[in-house]
C-alpha cells in the first residue's frame, strides 16, 4: 500500500498486513489536521498506555487495580471504562493472557503477556527509542533513582 491510499486503510486491513502493529497508513488526513488539536495527542497517550500494560504484564501477571494504580502513579488518569476495555482488546488480539486468580482473598483476572505481545513491546520499543533519538534535544537524563522501577 502507498502513502496516497492511506485514506483507505483501516486498522482491520493493518491488522493483516501485521497483526501486532497498526501501520502508519491508518494515520490519514482525518488526524493531520487535529495534531495539536487532541486527536493525534490522544493518539499518542492510547500508544503510551498500551506499551506500559505490555512492559509490565510483561515483566509479571498484573491485575486491573494494580495497573490503574501504576498508570496513575505516571500520571495517567484512566477510568476502569476505558482500562478494562483496553486489558480486553488487548487480549482478543492476542497480546495478553488471562486467568482467574485468588489475590488477597479476591477473586481478580490476572493478565501475561502472550509471545505476540513481548513481540509487539520489542517493537514499540524500537519505535520509541527511534522517536525519541529524532525528537528529543541531546540533554542529560533528569530522571531520579527509582522513578521508573518495576
Amino acid at each position: 500500500m502507498s502513502w496516497s491510499h492511506a485514506g483507505d486503510c483501516t486498522p482491520e486491513l493493518a491488522r493483516s498486513v501485521h497483526p501486532h502493529v497498526i501501520s502508519a497508513a491508518v494515520i490519514d488526513i482525518r488526524y493531520r489536521a487535529t495534531i495539536w488539536g487532541g486527536g493525534l495527542m490522544r493518539e499518542l497517550f492510547r500508544g503510551a498506555v498500551f506499551l506500559h500494560i505490555l512492559h509490565h504484564a510483561a515483566e509479571e501477571p498484573i491485575h486491573g487495580a494494580w495497573m490503574s494504580a501504576e498508570l496513575s502513579n505516571h500520571g495517567y488518569d484512566i477510568s476502569a471504562g476505558t482500562l478494562y476495555p483496553t486489558l480486553h482488546r488487548m487480549e482478543a488480539d492476542g497480546l495478553l493472557v488471562s486467568t482467574k486468580e485468588t489475590v488477597d482473598g479476591r477473586v481478580l483476572r490476572v493478565y501475561r503477556a502472550t509471545p505476540a505481545g513481548v513481540e509487539a513491546l520489542a517493537e514499540g520499543r524500537r519505535a520509541v527509542r527511534e522517536l525519541a533519538a529524532e525528537v528529543l534535544p541531546n540533554e542529560p537524563d533528569t530522571r531520579t533513582e527509582g522513578d521508573h522501577d518495576r
